[in-house]
C-alpha cells in the first residue's frame, strides 16, 4: 500500500466522510461539501452491505468523489472499499486521533459515533496532514497479508513459549536450566542441552572395554575344554 502525501491538488469533493471500525459493522458520518446537514449511521462488516453503501454514495453524489478517513491502513475493510475510485482513503494514524479526542475527552470514554465524530474533525480541519491511500496491484496486497500473517504466527509462537517457559518455572524450574531454552532479547531458542549444575561435579563414566584375550586367560580357556 502506498502513502500519497497530500501536496497535489486535490479534487472537488462532494463529501467528507469518516468510518469508525467495528468487528460486526462500521459506524459512519458524513458532510457535504456543500455544507448540507450532516448524515450517519452504521453500516455491517460484509462485502454485500459495503457494496449497497458504497452504490448509495455513487448514486447520491454522481460518481463525484468522496474523502474517506478511517483508523486502518490496511485489511478487510479498507479492501473492501478500494475497489470504489469515488472513495478517497484517507488512514488516520490511532495516536493521532487518540491524541485529538483526548484533548476533547479527557476521561478516554469510546463511543463509536462520536469517535466518526472526531475521526471526520480531523478529515476537515487537518487534511493537510493526513496521506491519502492509493492502492497497489492483487499481488502485492496478497503479499502484504501474507507477511502479516507470518508475523502474527511468530508473535503468537513467541508468547505460546514465554507461557511455557513461566509454567516450567512454577512447576519444575530445574528443567529450564537443564535446557537452555527460552526467549532472550529477541532470540530464537537455543537448542543446546546444559548440563545439570550438580551432576557437573560428578566423574564422568567411561563406557566399559572389552576384555583382552591375554595369554593366561586363553591358557584357562583351553583347559577348560
Amino acid at each position: 500500500m502506498v502513502d500519497t502525501a497530500v501536496t497535489t491538488p486535490e479534487p472537488v469533493w462532494a463529501a467528507f466522510l469518516a468510518l469508525d471500525w467495528g468487528s460486526q459493522k462500521h459506524a459512519w458520518i458524513l458532510q457535504p461539501a456543500d455544507g448540507g446537514k450532516r448524515n450517519e449511521g452504521f453500516v455491517d462488516n460484509t462485502p454485500e452491505a459495503i457494496a449497497v453503501w458504497a452504490a448509495g454514495l455513487y448514486q447520491r453524489f454522481g460518481g463525484r468523489p468522496v474523502a474517506v478517513a478511517l483508523e486502518q491502513k490496511r485489511g478487510s475493510v479498507v479492501n473492501l472499499l478500494l475497489p470504489y475510485a469515488h472513495l478517497v482513503l484517507f488512514p488516520v494514524p490511532a495516536s493521532m486521533s487518540a491524541s485529538y479526542r483526548k484533548t476533547f475527552v479527557p476521561s478516554g470514554a469510546k463511543d463509536d459515533p462520536t469517535d466518526a465524530g472526531w475521526i471526520l474533525d480531523l478529515l476537515l480541519r487537518h487534511r493537510d496532514r493526513l496521506r491519502r491511500l492509493a492502492p497497489d496491484d492483487a499481488n502485492t496486497r496478497l503479499l502484504l497479508m501474507l507477511v502479516e500473517d507470518r508475523r502474527q504466527l511468530v508473535d503468537d509462537k513467541t508468547s505460546l513459549t514465554l507461557r511455557l517457559q513461566d509454567c516450567l518455572k512454577q512447576y519444575f524450574p530445574q528443567l529450564v536450566q537443564w535446557f537452555a531454552v527460552g526467549y532472550t532479547a529477541g532470540r530464537r531458542p537455543a537448542p543446546t542441552m546444559a548440563r545439570p549444575a550438580a551432576s557437573a561435579a560428578l566423574p564422568r563414566r567411561h563406557p566399559p572395554q572389552v576384555l583382552s584375550p591375554t595369554p593366561w586367560r586363553r591358557e584357562a580357556h583351553r583347559r577348560a575344554h
